[in-house]
Order: C-alpha cells, then sequence, then structure tokens
C-alpha cells in the first residue's frame, strides 16, 4: 500500500485521469507501465478507491505529457469551476498559484 501524506484525495480525481488517458487513447494496463505500476492500481485510482500521491501525480503528468499544475487545474475546472473561473478574486488566486508552482518546478526551485 502506498504511503503518503500528500496527494489527491478528492473523490473525483479518478474521473479526471480516466478522462486524460481516454483523451490519449492508452489502456489502463499502457499507463501503468508507463508509471511503473500495475493494472489494478489505475483501476483504483480510476474507481477513487484509493486516493493519488503527488509523486504518482508527477509520474501522470509526465506520461500524459502535461505539467502536474495543469492536471491540478484540469481537475479544478471540471469539478470546481469557480476555483478555476479567472473572473472572481479566488480562481485568479487559484490559478496564479498553480502558475507560480509551475514556474518554480521549471526552474527547480522546488
Amino acid at each position: 500500500m502506498e504511503n503518503s501524506s500528500v496527494g489527491i484525495r478528492i473523490n473525483d480525481a479518478g474521473d479526471l485521469l480516466k478522462d486524460l488517458r481516454d483523451e490519449l487513447g492508452l489502456s489502463q494496463d499502457g499507463l501503468a507501465k508507463m508509471i511503473g505500476s500495475k493494472r489494478p492500481r489505475i483501476s483504483e485510482y480510476e474507481n477513487n478507491l484509493r486516493s493519488i500521491p503527488m509523486e504518482v501525480v508527477d509520474k501522470l503528468a509526465d506520461a500524459l505529457e502535461k505539467p502536474r499544475e495543469a492536471l491540478l487545474l484540469s481537475f479544478l475546472q471540471k469539478h470546481y469551476p469557480a476555483l478555476a473561473d479567472t473572473n472572481n478574486e479566488l480562481g485568479r488566486a487559484t490559478v496564479k498559484l498553480l502558475k507560480e508552482a509551475e514556474e518554480m518546478r521549471t526552474r527547480g526551485d522546488e
């Protein structure tokens, strides 16, 4: 069992993972191999039976060819649109924080 204190623990994270995997035409087995895991674990994530630890989010982001912050923003846009809506102060702050986090990671400041 993976042990991580930080991860995407919101119940709908699996839906986003499945959507992204389907967009790229990957099977669960194919994605599992790309991140060094097994198909049953991907199934557990997609069915919201297991939270997705941040280290797995990083591997998924690489496999899905998206920055980690873009995955998180996609999740917010789908399930919590107010948090990603740049027409309100909270949404602007959320998007700004995610962009700053991506820039820091890109520079290696993490």
